[in-house]
């Protein structure tokens, strides 16, 4: 059958579509462009702020309407928390709950048998007998950590899915009631799956998983388990996808000092005003970030921090504001991620009085995201003419060209890669890790490919 894929939301959400994908391709179907007529839709759904949810209807809504035939399965975290919202968009759009989103890899199996009979039934019969088939897997669903992948189709990047759900319950998060407890994959399995990703060639990976600081399995931590990683491993570096500020401590500082861990630490802050950070729930304060930073910085002076900032969550004052941005400027923070607070059904902070107004909340994410330009300009400024090792993303161009990302998270336009057969032409690809030298500032900058790594 042909099928079509699209991704909402955090890269735990792209990591899971990978290995659906990957087994849809198994078992012989052909995955297609949503343009291109497919039999089913299958989108991952993101509910994490009420502009992801809205982006999620309006593409359900869209693909709708180009084929009234083709069924649109709606799975993931959106699914999860109202999936009769989603489920009442149009007459063929079936549900996959977050809890069960793993009964796609046996759906695919599944539709490989009963293609040809689906192919010629009317869309009610068609969707419910996939209805059925789904409620019959739903009984007995699969692992959380089902989802591994050995051979990627939309990144050059591999991932790996060490943790699931989370235990904080944030006043504005709807995280825990979409995934659930924090959850930790078994340690030999992710020895495992690293060590199979670097004999398959890949030459990064990116650790994933909601809160993935808060991993812990039969006493292993993140701190014990980077190095675990490396030992199994030789040539692969490792990114982190993210770490919650008060998870940073000493042997975690200790565990990042290697150099084929990337120096780019994704830190969700959300707010430098201690009251705020009160009021959302959060388990540290101001100075426990700074702290966290500086102990990074301590191994990894040249890190990239970037960041995770809500703008406008209630009773936010333009002096709550104002220490946002000293912390953004003391932290030397070089990407942020801003976006305006937006209730969510079901947390504490929906009931919140003292409503920020929204053109209050625009101007204060401007003006955030005005200071993480700066300050990522000059973040950048400060490699020119220095050299860093990149992943090759995509495919290279007939002009050498290609991009690139640099284990400090440069996104990179790379120049110069030489193309040809014979003995001394580079083994260069997709995927293939490369050093290269910053020329351009920009984002992405431009750089000059010098050799393979």
């Amino acid at each position: 059958m042909r099928v079509a894929f699209r991704t909402f939301g955090c890269k735990l959400n792209q990591a899971e579509t990978e290995s659906v994908i990957e087994t849809f391709i198994s078992r012989g179907h052909s995955v297609v462009p949503a343009s291109d007529n497919p039999d089913i839709h299958i989108v991952n759904t993101c509910v994490v702020t009420s502009k992801s949810a809205q982006k999620v209807r309006g593409w359900i809504r869209r693909v709708s309407r180009l084929d009234r035939q083709s069924l649109v399965l709606a799975a993931g975290c959106y699914a999860q928390v109202d999936g009769q919202k989603l489920a009442a968009l149009c007459p063929n759009v079936l549900v996959v709950p977050q809890s069960h989103k793993a009964v796609l890899h046996d759906l695919a199996e599944y539709l490989k048998r009963t293609g040809p009979i689906l192919a010629k039934e009317s869309l009610e019969k068609k969707k419910q007998r996939v209805e059925n088939h789904l409620r019959q897997l739903a009984e007995h669903p699969a692992a959380p950590f089902s989802f591994d992948v050995r051979r990627y189709s939309l990144h050059s990047r591999a991932f790996v899915k060490i943790q699931d759900g989370c235990g904080y319950h944030c006043a504005y998060c709807i995280v825990p009631r979409a995934r659930g407890p924090s959850v930790s994959l078994e340690t030999g399995e992710v020895l495992e799956r690293v060590r199979r990703l670097e004999e398959q060639g890949y030459r990064e990976v990116v650790l994933t998983g909601v809160n993935i600081a808060s991993y812990e399995h039969d006493g292993a931590e993140l701190a014990s388990l980077l190095p675990s990683m490396l030992e199994v491993t030789s040539r692969l570096r490792i990114r982190l996808s993210s770490l919650e500020p008060d998870r940073i401590d000493r042997r975690l500082r200790d565990a990042v000092a290697d150099k084929r861990i990337c120096p780019h630490f994704h830190i969700p802050v959300q707010s430098g005003s201690d009251r705020i950070l009160k009021a959302m729930r959060r388990p540290y304060d101001a100075r426990r970030v700074l702290d966290g930073i500086r102990m990074l910085r301590e191994v990894r002076p040249e890190a990239h921090v970037a960041g995770d900032f809500m703008v406008g969550f209630p009773g936010e004052t333009e002096s709550d504001h104002r220490r946002t941005e000293e912390l953004v400027r003391t932290g030397g923070f070089a990407r942020l991620h801003v976006f305006p607070f937006s209730p969510r059904e079901g947390t504490a902070a929906q009931k919140m009085k003292r409503r920020v107004p929204e053109r209050i909340k625009k101007a204060r994410a401007e003006r955030l995201r005005e200071i993480s330009s700066k300050q990522l300009q000059a973040y950048i400024a400060s490699w020119s003419g220095r050299a860093v090792a990149a992943v090759i993303e995509g495919d290279i161009g007939s002009d050498g060209t290609a991009a690139g990302l640099s284990e400090n998270y440069l996104k990179l336009v790379i120049r110069g890669i030489p193309r040809g057969e014979g003995r001394d032409a580079e083994d260069v690809s997709a995927g293939s890790l490369v050093e290269c030298r910053i020329r351009g500032p920009g984002d992405p900058c431009t750089a000059e490919f010098l050799r393979s790594l």
